[in-house]
C-alpha cells in the first residue's frame, strides 16, 4: 500500500491519532464501568449477608423457650428493636452505596455520549 502524502495524507494520520485517543478513553471509561458494577454488586451480597445474619439471630430467638418474666420480655423487646436497627444500617449504607455509584455512573454515561 503506497504511503499517504500531503493533505490527505495528513488528514489521515490525525484521523487515526484522534481514534486512539478516543479508544484509550473508551476503554478506561469501561474500566472503570466493570469496577462500579462488580462494587455495586460486592454491595448487595454484603447486604444480603448482614440481613441473612440478622434473620438467623431472630430465627434462633424465636424458637427458644417463650420469656417467663417481664424482665426477660424487655430483654427480647430490647434485642428485636436492636436488630430492626441493624437492618436500617444495612439499608442506609446499601442507599449511600449507591447514590456514589449512581453519580460516577451519570459521569461515565455523559463521558460515552461525549465519544
Amino acid at each position: 500500500m503506497a504511503v499517504q502524502e500531503g493533505e490527505s495524507g495528513t488528514e489521515l494520520a490525525s484521523a487515526r491519532a484522534a481514534l486512539t485517543v478516543r479508544d484509550a478513553d473508551l476503554a478506561e471509561a469501561d474500566r472503570v464501568l466493570v469496577e462500579v458494577v462488580a462494587a455495586a454488586h460486592a454491595v448487595a451480597a454484603e447486604s444480603i449477608a448482614r440481613i441473612e445474619a440478622i434473620e438467623a439471630d431472630i430465627d434462633a430467638m424465636a424458637s427458644g423457650p417463650p420469656p417467663d418474666s417481664p424482665a426477660a420480655a424487655h430483654d427480647v423487646t430490647r434485642l428485636l428493636v436492636a436488630k430492626q436497627r441493624e437492618v436500617a444500617d444495612v439499608v442506609n449504607d446499601a442507599r449511600a452505596a449507591a447514590e456514589a455509584k449512581t453519580v460516577v455512573l451519570q459521569h461515565l454515561i455523559e463521558r460515552y455520549r461525549h465519544r
